[in-house]
């Protein structure tokens, strides 16, 4: 069907489609639960949003239990899609595609840094109209300009380039311990960690469902076109819970002054 995709609610998978015998879902937790799927009686009589329904709640299963459930519960899972080949064939390609996805505690703790300093610019920008670069200017005097410095020459030259990490003439090439200590000894960085914190979960979850929409619309592009081999190649998946749940560990270890966390091996799930 030509023209954008329509607007849909979520529906559990149906064994048939577009029939109407409909699988229970798996029992799951808050916040990424497929218990919120709509019942059958619910479903609209459009092949398209049906199909689109079942996809979401494939990409859905797989948050809530890849990694996590046991091989049996997947292959029940894959089963329940043999009726159709457009389903079956996204299953095995979302399955191969977090076989090979894997998550460090040094790319959570990045993700974790990136959010908070995301936070701290709407922090010191407030009401003003600011440039990018000002804002940047602003967050790095912020946390790494000792307080109550008289040194003006030391405010003027402080350098985002030369502070933030990932940057051409950056001391930090990565998200390391010596920069996050460095960080963690701004008071005002561990007050504004602290109420990061408190939002972390709303944070993780709206970018969750915003992934989950985006994956959803390639996933079926992927159908549509018969081809799935945008999918091993796309970049921003959703995270599967058991990502986010270490992630929320990670987070609350910075916070105890835990900045190394143990051996930085690959959270990896088959």
């Amino acid at each position: 069907m030509a023209g954008s995709m329509k607007t849909y609610e979520s529906y559990a998978p149906i064994s048939n489609y577009p029939a109407t015998k409909i699988e229970s879902p798996l029992e799951s937790s808050s916040p990424l639960d497929n218990s919120t799927f709509k019942p059958l009686s619910e479903l609209p009589n459009d092949p398209e949003i049906c199909l689109e329904a079942q996809v979401k709640y494939m990409i859905q299963f797989f948050i809530n239990h890849y990694g996590s459930s046991a091989n049996k519960e997947i292959e029940k899972a894959r089963q329940s899609y043999a009726h159709d080949s457009r389903l079956a064939k996204a299953f095995e390609s979302l399955t191969m595609k977090y076989a090979a996805t894997s998550k460090t505690r040094e790319e959570m703790v990045k993700w974790i840094i990136r959010r908070v300093l995301k936070a701290s610019k709407k922090i010191v920008k407030g009401n003003q109209k600011k440039d990018q670069k000002t804002v940047l200017q602003d967050v790095c005097k912020r946390y790494f300009l000792e307080e109550n410095s008289p040194d003006q020459a030391e405010e003027d030259h402080l350098s985002v380039d030369a502070v933030l990490p990932f940057r051409k003439n950056s001391k930090n090439k990565t998200m390391n311990s010596t920069f996050i200590a460095e960080i963690f000894e701004s008071q005002l960085f561990k007050d504004d960690y602290k109420e990061f914190l408190k939002d972390l979960d709303k944070i993780t979850e709206k970018e969750n469902l915003e992934k989950t929409r985006r994956f959803t619309k390639l996933v079926m592009e992927c159908i549509k076109s018969g081809s799935f081999d945008k999918i091993a190649k796309y970049k921003r998946v959703p995270w599967l819970k058991n990502w986010i749940q270490n992630t929320n560990k990670v987070a609350i270890e910075l916070d105890e002054g835990n900045y190394d966390g143990k051996a930085s091996k690959k959270i990896k799930y088959t």
